[in-house]
């Protein structure tokens, strides 16, 4: 199935321009979020890798190039992953030939939040407000969360094994996100979020054109420790101008 056949509840709300005055929000939950097929696919999105160096540590850098339609798309699919817990792994194919990486895998959520000495806590809704026009190019630096609740980008081979050497990393052509294999990590307010920013991002009234999720190495917060940083980009954008690409199948 092609993304943009996914077609999902509250989509020209959260599309179109916002009226402040009528103060609006909408509800998401289980009860409205369906469940995602296992494989889709898109060639309206490119990453191209990059390395970024703070100090002696060295990090994946992901450029992204897509439209707002795709961003609203994924923004989506982040949400069913942590309140719809039918949902298996979502296996998203990018066709695009000028991209490096060729699959985004979305695992689930929702049944790896909370469990301390056997408390568990499950997410129920999240009410969303659009802020569209005080959304900051770094997003996260406008929130207190921790760094380890932060969403985690964890790129790999595409045997979902990890890279140990630059030979690899350049075999390393899958995105896993969020990456539960960490332990007692409980991202799920940081997927959120995230999903929050991609459709602020994507709403038709915002005049923002890149978004940058960065390691706190960096001096901005945007993603969990060890985690890929991602710099996303639309059409207009001085990356997307400069890059010198073919983005005739994603306008």
């Amino acid at each position: 199935m092609n993304i943009l056949d996914l077609q999902f509840i509250y989509e020209d709300f959260v599309s179109s321009k916002y009226d402040e005055d009528k103060c609006e929000s909408v509800l998401f939950s289980k009860n409205n979020l369906f469940v995602i097929p296992g494989k889709i696919e898109t060639d309206q999105i490119i990453l191209k890798k990059g390395m970024s160096q703070y100090g002696n540590c060295f990090l994946p850098h992901i450029h992204v190039f897509s439209n707002k339609n795709v961003y609203r798309k994924i923004g989506y699919i982040l949400l069913s992953t942590v309140f719809n817990p039918d949902n298996s792994e979502i296996v998203l194919s990018i066709t695009n030939s000028q991209s490096d990486i060729k699959k985004i895998v979305f695992e689930p959520v929702y049944n790896s939040i909370s469990d301390n000495y056997g408390y568990k806590t499950l997410p129920e809704s999240y009410e969303y407000f659009p802020e569209n026009d005080k959304l900051n190019v770094n997003p996260f630096n406008d929130y207190s969360i921790e760094v380890h609740q932060m969403p985690y980008f964890n790129l790999v081979k595409s045997n979902k094994d990890s890279f140990n050497n630059y030979d690899e990393y350049k075999e390393a052509d899958t995105i896993i996100c969020p990456n539960n294999n960490l332990g007692p990590v409980n991202n799920d307010i940081g997927v959120i979020l995230f999903a929050k920013f991609l459709f602020d991002f994507a709403n038709e009234s915002c005049a923002m054109d890149e978004l940058y999720f960065r390691s706190s190495d960096s001096g901005c917060n945007g993603v969990g420790p060890g985690s890929s940083q991602l710099q996303l980009h639309l059409p207009g954008s001085w990356y997307w101008e400069t890059s010198g690409m073919d983005f005739s199948s994603i306008l």
